[in-house]
């Protein structure tokens, strides 16, 4: 397994200088504990605001529908979250290398992350609308959801593919509850 082994290596290298830039300066400090922690709270408000804005799709069923699809969304990213870490549990990079740590966070296993699955997941969710205000807030939680995995790894909390993994499920949950939602109810 020389492949798998090389991968980790650079998996927890990338980990280390990304992990170097905190401790330096409140200032950056400050930022990356913003992205990683309460950045999602503004994605969340720019959700609720989209689908109440009159931004949405019109109708009462097809608002009911959309709110239904989203809340199937959010479950589900965490389902197969909580379902990977029990089959494949892995310690946190502050608990197994003991690096910087920039803000308290439980000891539970590091993959994929959770903030990474749901903030990739509700993107996807969201790009099912097909207009243009639901393709500007879609990309905008893409970025988002690029600026909070880069965040969570840089304050200590999960590796690089803890991220990477959790952007790839939350497409991908994203994209079978979409279909769900649209074809089959």
């Amino acid at each position: 397994m020389p492949l798998l082994a090389s991968v980790r290596r650079y998996n927890v290298a990338l980990f280390r200088k990304t992990n170097s830039i905190v401790g330096h300066s409140e200032v950056i400090d400050a930022i990356v504990r913003y992205f990683a922690e309460f950045h999602i709270a503004l994605i969340v408000a720019s959700v609720a605001y989209f689908l109440g804005g009159g931004f949405g799709p019109f109708g009462e069923r097809a608002a009911a529908l959309d709110f239904y699809s989203l809340i199937l969304t959010v479950c589900a990213s965490f389902l197969v979250v909580e379902t990977i870490r029990h089959f494949h549990p892995r310690p946190r990079p502050f608990v197994e290398l003991g690096t910087k740590q920039l803000f308290p966070v439980i000891k539970s296993s590091t993959f994929p992350s959770a903030h990474t699955i749901f903030i990739f997941s509700l993107g996807t969710a969201i790009f099912f609308y097909a207009t243009p205000a639901a393709y500007f807030l879609g990309t905008f939680i893409y970025l988002s959801g690029l600026a909070v995995g880069w965040a969570r790894v840089a304050s200590g909390v999960h590796y690089p593919l803890d991220i990477a993994g959790g952007a790839v499920f939350g497409v991908l949950v994203g994209m079978v509850v979409g279909y769900f939602c649209r074809f089959l109810l």
